[in-house]
């Protein structure tokens, strides 16, 4: 596990230098509304690469990303039928998935595929690794969302999305209660300060 973390910072790192000078493309949106605590968005329909994967139900959320990010990392340097590289894009999404072992939980990571580059399915390189799976998410509801900084632990994310409910509620918005559908998006490398990152929990409205 130790060398597998090891080998991710490496990766994120060439994510990093490869970087410096641009800023990496990020997932498009409309802002509909926004209050002090959260805004609405409407997302373009997007193109992922993802992976799932089990973990003990009490691993804290900021503690397990390696586990996704590394093959997906693979899969854009050139892990693809076409060795083609692919730019790294903001967010990287996960998702808590429902396990039927009650000890354990489904994490799914996504990384969305530039929409600069990739506008339909068939256009993005096939995964080496099978466990690496391209998806079209083309859902179109709009996305209730808070954004925070600091690290994605479960603490955080569990006080930012009842702050986010509460607030929709008081304004009337409805929220879907499937926690499967919440998306909790990290937009920063481990490199940049704590305070300095930037975090979503956005959920679907009804």
């Amino acid at each position: 596990m130790i060398l597998s973390y090891s080998l991710v910072l490496i990766g994120i790192a060439s994510v990093v230098v490869a970087s410096a000078e641009n800023t990496p493309e990020q997932a498009p949106y409309a802002v509909l509304s926004k209050t002090s605590v959260y805004e609405i968005r409407q997302y373009d329909k997007q193109l992922w690469a993802q992976v799932e994967y089990n973990l003990p139900k009490t691993t804290d959320f900021d503690t397990s990303g390696s586990l996704g990010f590394w093959p997906l990392y693979q899969f854009i340097t050139g892990s693809n039928n076409r060795q083609q590289q692919i730019p790294m894009t903001a967010p990287v999404v996960s998702q808590l998935l429902a396990s039927s072992d009650p000890a354990t939980q489904i994490r799914r990571m996504a990384f969305i595929m530039p929409h600069s580059i990739f506008r339909t399915l068939d256009l993005v390189p096939i995964p080496t690794n099978s466990e690496v799976k391209i998806t079209a998410v083309d859902d179109v509801k709009p996305f209730a969302c808070i954004t925070f900084n600091m690290a994605m632990t479960n603490a955080q994310i569990i006080e930012k999305e009842a702050a986010l409910r509460q607030a929709a509620a008081t304004d009337g918005v409805k929220l879907v209660t499937d926690p499967q559908q919440i998306r909790y998006q990290g937009y920063d490398s481990p490199w940049v300060p704590l305070e300095k990152r930037t975090n979503d929990v956005c959920i679907p409205i009804l």
